[in-house]
């Protein structure tokens, strides 16, 4: 089974227009549709990946059956049926009605100039391979994690500080609705990357650590402060400290935010990562890809009183003592004045106070931006193609079940040893557009999301 293929959507549509075609006199047969509604679901023959039909919709607000959602799949390496990217709202093929998911996926992967080659994402194939491989305990290095939080980037033509442009297709799952990143720092990340004239080109699968388990850091006063909780245990246990961070918000630093943002959150995903061969302990390949992944507006942040330290930051509407109470959203892009002030939720139609799950509320996890700041490469193995572990640290030059090197990774090789990439300058800072993928709320999407 090909590493990356076309999504299995557009292989159907294809399969069907392509096969047992007749001519008629003088004239070619019209191709027959191409198959539509629950025709699009897997083969029977199609085994099921563990992150394969998770999502359940939340009433009342998701309208879309659970078969169209799952009408949205690709293969992965292994042969199994993955969930991949789909539109928040869509037309029921059976009822011509159009459906909402109540959640979103972020940039079409489809529009990305690297789909050709690239193809579908399978969301968690990477928590797959912990789960199944190299695990001497099976079931305790599973690393599971929701179908909403997986979000796709799209970034084509960025300039490299060296010259010439980079084409990006990137997937976090970034969840920023519940406690799981409070908790655990490893998360699925998916990078391709192509510089349009250089040799510059990997296409890099891994779980990767941002920072500690049950440590994460607090912009209160504009500074990094740690915050370190006793409970709960981070699944799974084992996970490697990563040498970045991710900053979640906290009532503190919404309160002690003047001009910012006291509710953004950032991942920073970076800065380097030298691969080791287990066997002889050298460093044939260092990638570095330092990416910064912030959420505008987050559906919850750290509370100090909750026993599950979850707080819902539509509630500080309400609260008299909060800044987000009278708040219009504040940043440096006028995008973020369209999150609504506190006052403009409370005047919300329906039913008060706004639920913290609301397609109403303005805090739905959905805008989000990312500050490219950099992407390297050095590969002295003499392989475009290798084997990682999970976690991206361990590496052979052939798949070892054993020692859990199950991810197969695509690298351009430069024998030389001279760092193939560069930092990167956008537009903006290097800074993508704040986009809002929730469409204020008009498509459907809420938190959780």
């Amino acid at each position: 089974m090909p590493a990356f293929i076309v999504p299995t959507r557009l292989t159907l549509a294809l399969a069907v227009a392509t096969l047992g075609g007749v001519r008629l006199s003088g004239a070619e047969a019209p191709p027959p549709p191409a198959p539509k509604g629950r025709a699009l679901l897997p083969p029977p023959s199609v085994p099921f990946s563990k992150a394969y039909r998770l999502w359940r919709p939340v009433a009342p607000y998701d309208t879309a059956p659970m078969w169209l959602h799952e009408s949205y799949w690709t293969y992965g390496p292994d042969g199994k049926a993955y969930d991949t990217w789909h539109p928040p709202a869509v037309t029921n093929p059976e009822t011509g009605l159009k459906v909402t998911f109540g959640h979103e996926h972020g940039d079409d992967q489809s529009t990305s100039d690297l789909y050709p080659s690239a193809g579908a994402i399978a969301f968690g194939y990477v928590n797959e391979m912990l789960a199944t491989c190299g695990c001497d305990t099976p079931g305790m290095c599973s690393r599971n994690e929701d179908h909403v939080g997986h979000k796709v980037t799209v970034s084509n033509n960025t300039p490299l500080s060296k010259g010439g442009t980079v084409d990006m297709l990137i997937k976090l799952h970034q969840g920023s609705h519940g406690a799981d990143a409070m908790t655990n720092p490893s998360h699925e990340l998916v990078i391709h990357a192509k510089h349009d004239s250089g040799p510059l080109e990997f296409k890099w699968r891994t779980i990767h650590s941002f920072g500690g388990a049950n440590k994460f850091h607090d912009a209160a006063a504009g500074e990094k402060e740690v915050v370190s909780l006793a409970s709960p245990d981070p699944s799974p246990a084992d996970q490697p400290r990563g040498s970045v961070l991710r900053i979640i918000p906290s009532l503190r630093s919404m309160k002690e935010a003047h001009a910012g943002w006291g509710h953004l959150e950032t991942w920073n995903g970076g800065p380097e990562q030298w691969i080791y061969d287990p066997t002889d302990k050298t460093y044939p390949v260092r990638i570095s890809h330092h990416i910064y992944f912030s959420v505008v507006d987050p559906a919850r942040y750290y509370s100090a009183t909750t026993a599950n330290h979850l707080g819902r930051t539509v509630e500080l509407c309400y609260d008299p003592t909060s800044p987000l109470y009278n708040r219009v959203g504040q940043g440096p892009w006028p995008e973020t004045s369209k999150l609504l002030s506190g006052a403009a939720v409370r005047a919300l139609p329906g039913v008060q106070p706004v639920p913290w799950n609301d397609p109403r509320s303005p805090y739905r996890g959905a805008t989000r931006f990312l500050e490219l700041d950099r992407l390297n490469l050095i590969n002295r193995s003499g392989q475009t193609k290798i084997w990682t572990d999970a976690y991206g640290s361990k590496m052979k030059l052939a798949k070892n079940r054993a020692d859990g090197v199950v991810v197969e990774q695509f690298l351009s090789v430069d024998m030389s040893g001279v760092d193939q990439g560069g930092s990167t300058q956008g537009s903006t800072h290097g800074v993508t557009k704040v986009v809002d993928y929730s469409d204020g709320g008009k498509n459907g999407v809420h938190a959780p999301n």
